[in-house]
């Protein structure tokens, strides 16, 4: 087993390193745990990448075999929301395997590069050197050059009706992205966790490096001044009301959800908003949408 290895490599190494002294055989300990878990965390990576493509080949196969009724029905019992896609009927659950197949960027015939429509989630990465111009704001925090304008005009627009915010998070470099999820990885396992429920456990709150929005750029946490702590209770101030019901005019949106965990693979957060441009942000307040429902009705399902 693989714990049972790390666990007797941590046993020799703090025993051999016993008699130099407590402090340096802790310490020593500490920088072994660290590179142990962090290969454990890309393996397990590569783990979960491979399932999710055995998830995507199942799910293809069965969404095949399913076909419309001549008067548009569907068989069976059917799913409370659901697009079409030629004579498909397509389940929201089935959206983060579809998506696996390949959506990133949608690509169109109008020759625009829809950069600010790049997805990122559990499914689709970046690479470690993927880079952006990026332009630094009043709050010290850098974001993609291209958005700069929407987010302080936002900003601006928000303190003018006595609404104050602050930008606590937005790009973050990949090695940024793994010191956050490796400390919060350690943190489960001290609790008793092992690293495979480690690994499951915090993915759920932070993207594995390389599958966080913050590495685009166009994701930035915000939050009331008065009121800086990142969970849901941002919801119920009047400045998380306020971005809820007014970013999208920016061409910002809340990014998770508090109903389509399923979907998104993330746990609501309210702070959390991405830039999606103007026209997509109103299409996904007014219907409610996350960014993995968006590209799925406009480009897979060709609506």
């Amino acid at each position: 087993m693989k714990e049972e290895r790390i666990h007797k490599l941590l046993l020799r190494v703090a025993i051999i390193t016993f008699s130099i002294g407590v402090v340096v055989s802790v310490l020593v300990t500490s920088i072994v745990m660290g590179v142990i878990y962090h290969r454990e965390i890309r393996g397990l990576e590569e783990e979960f990448t491979r399932e999710m493509s055995l998830m995507s080949t199942s799910n293809e196969e069965s969404i095949s075999e399913s076909r419309i009724q001549d008067d548009g029905s569907n068989e069976g019992d059917g799913a409370e929301s659901e697009v079409r896609e030629g004579d498909r009927e397509l389940t929201v659950e089935m959206i983060p395997e579809i998506l696996a197949g390949g959506i990133v960027t949608p690509s169109t015939g109008d020759g625009e590069d829809r950069w600010y429509l790049k997805l990122v989630n559990h499914n689709h990465g970046v690479a470690p050197d993927f880079s952006v111009e990026l332009a630094q704001l009043p709050s010290g925090h850098f974001v993609d050059r291209r958005i700069e304008d929407s987010i302080l005009t936002m900003l601006e627009s928000a303190s003018n009706q006595g609404i104050d915010l602050t930008v606590v998070s937005a790009y973050r470099s990949y090695e940024e992205q793994v010191g956050i999820f490796n400390n919060m990885m350690n943190m489960w396992i001290s609790g008793g966790y092992t690293p495979l429920e480690a690994f499951l456990a915090t993915q759920g709150v932070v993207a594995v490096p390389g599958h966080s929005e913050h590495h685009l750029g166009l994701a930035l946490d915000i939050v009331a001044t008065n009121h800086p702590v990142l969970d849901e209770s941002q919801s119920q101030t009047p400045e998380g009301q306020w971005l809820r019901e007014n970013s999208w005019r920016y061409g910002f949106v809340v990014r998770y959800l508090e109903d389509k965990t399923h979907i998104t693979g993330i746990f609501y957060e309210p702070w959390h908003f991405r830039y999606v441009g103007r026209e997509a942000a109103q299409i996904m307040w007014e219907n409610n949408l996350v960014l993995e429902e968006f590209l799925l009705e406009r480009y897979f399902a060709g609506n």
